[in-house]
């Protein structure tokens, strides 16, 4: 459930809806944007409801069983009637003679005393409700998470890779220009063929730049959908990886992730929801002790009130009373076959919550073995750049006095820009693979780094 702190933290972002007259498109970080898909995703908004409504249920399931009470009453026209105990010149249904009003009410009550643990079992029931709803939110809000860290590194990437690729394109277009004038020049050396390589590089890049354009288009509609902010710019911040430690036993670190997945709890409230119908079942074999109570009374005026106890006076008629009560319901085969019926469903939960345990357990050494394999990836796209930035600025340097071809310039831009690219496509799948095995240890906080070590912590050095 939201906390307090949450709603201040909230309280500036979403005043931000009401701003956009002043500021249609404000900058928005990763920690903004998780703290406005929270507040904003209806599907968060339906997991509340649903907690709402659970602990609506929990209180019904404590208060409605002592409330069983019940009024009637009643109003009519009937025959009139007059005469004493012992005789009366009336017929027993006087329809020729006068008629008049009669009137009544009746209040019933039941209240149980002794369930031979029905009313517990029932109570547990809703208490799991209320427990499932909450994880269920949980879920959902971890799902959301990485959803939203996913779609803003797409988006940082998409921005990324926009800004090589630009500075990919002014290079070769420097190098056109320089192959132009020297192929105007009569002792110009220029391979007629350099033109074309340039040409089919721009072409080359001409096609990653629809695909960087696909990338941004749905990076921003995903946020969009998932904070509810039409217009908005991210921080203008260098895709950096993020930072993960982890521990030095994976399998310790799998028990320990597992124990608190929402998932994972989720099952447990399953089991106790089936042995608390166990038991519900179980208590069917025993009567219910009640305390019920009567009082009412009916009045025709009518018809002589005949007040001997021992002479039936419906249309005059006083009740009170109240008596110790049993109900019993004596299915007894019925009883029995829904209990082992319900002692099936906790096996059955048992073992699904085995099947559960190892599914995650490999979902996170999965997890852990992507994470390993993104950082052995990162390293190896981080020499590669370096490597070919060397190259790249010796060529540039050598084609610019004239002992470099133009073909070499522009192998080495394009081995250059390859890895560059691929170092940025590595640290966005290292960083969805650390939002991804945070949400799988269930450690609900957002990954450390990143646009925070690029940008924020470096401007609060200044």
């Amino acid at each position: 459930m939201p906390r307090a702190p949450l709603v201040l933290t909230l309280l500036p972002l979403l005043l931000l809806s009401s701003a956009r007259a002043e500021s249609e498109r404000p900058t928005l970080n990763l920690e903004e944007m998780l703290a406005l898909a929270e507040a904003n995703y209806p599907g968060l908004e339906a997991r509340l409801r649903e907690i709402e409504a659970a602990e609506a249920r929990l209180d019904e399931a404590r208060i409605s069983p002592y409330m069983q009470i019940r009024a009637t009453g009643n109003f009519a026209v009937v025959p009139e009637a007059s005469g004493t105990p012992l005789y009366s010149n009336e017929t027993q249904l006087n329809l020729d003679g006068r008629w008049g009003p009669t009137a009544g009410g009746f209040i019933e009550a039941a209240i149980p005393l002794v369930t031979f643990g029905k009313l517990p079992a029932l109570r547990e029931l809703a208490r799991v409700g209320v427990r499932s709803s909450k994880l269920e939110y949980e879920r959902s809000l971890a799902k959301l998470r990485e959803e939203v860290i996913r779609a803003y590194l797409a988006l940082q990437l998409a921005l990324d890779l926009r800004v090589m690729l630009e500075e990919g394109l002014g290079y070769l277009e420097r190098a056109r220009m320089v192959i132009e004038s020297r192929a105007g020049e009569e002792s110009g050396d220029v391979d007629p063929m350099d033109s074309y390589r340039i040409a089919a590089v721009r072409a080359e890049l001409g096609a990653r730049e629809a695909e960087i354009g696909r990338l941004e288009a749905g990076a921003r509609a995903a946020l969009e959908t998932l904070t509810g902010i039409q217009s908005f710019e991210i921080a203008d911040c260098p895709l950096e990886p993020f930072e993960l430690r982890l521990g030095t036993d994976p399998g310790e670190d799998a028990e320990e992730a597992i124990a608190a997945r929402p998932e994972r709890q989720l099952l447990d409230q399953a089991r106790i929801a089936r042995e608390s119908e166990l038991r519900l079942h179980r208590g069917k074999f025993y009567p219910d002790l009640l305390l019920v109570a009567r009082a009412g009374a009916q009045l025709t005026p009518g018809r002589t009130n005949i007040s001997n106890p021992y002479i039936s006076d419906a249309p005059n008629t006083r009740v009170l009373g109240a008596a110790i009560a049993l109900q019993w319901e004596l299915d007894f085969y019925g009883t029995y076959k829904r209990m082992m019926r319900g002692r099936a469903l906790v096996q059955a939960v048992e073992a699904k919550t085995r099947e559960a345990e190892g599914g995650m357990r490999l979902e996170i050494r999965e997890a852990r073995a992507r994470l390993d394999a993104a950082r052995r990836k990162l390293r190896a796209f981080d020499e590669g750049e370096r490597t070919t930035r060397s190259w790249t600025v010796a060529a540039i340097q050598g084609y610019q006095i004239g002992t470099t071809e133009a073909r070499t310039l522009i192998e080495a831009l394009r081995a250059y820009y390859s890895q560059r690219g691929s170092r940025l496509q590595a640290i966005f799948e290292l960083n969805s693979a650390v939002a991804h095995y945070l949400r799988l240890i269930a450690s609900g906080e957002a990954p450390v780094g990143g646009w925070n070590r690029s940008c924020v912590l470096v401007e609060d050095e200044d």
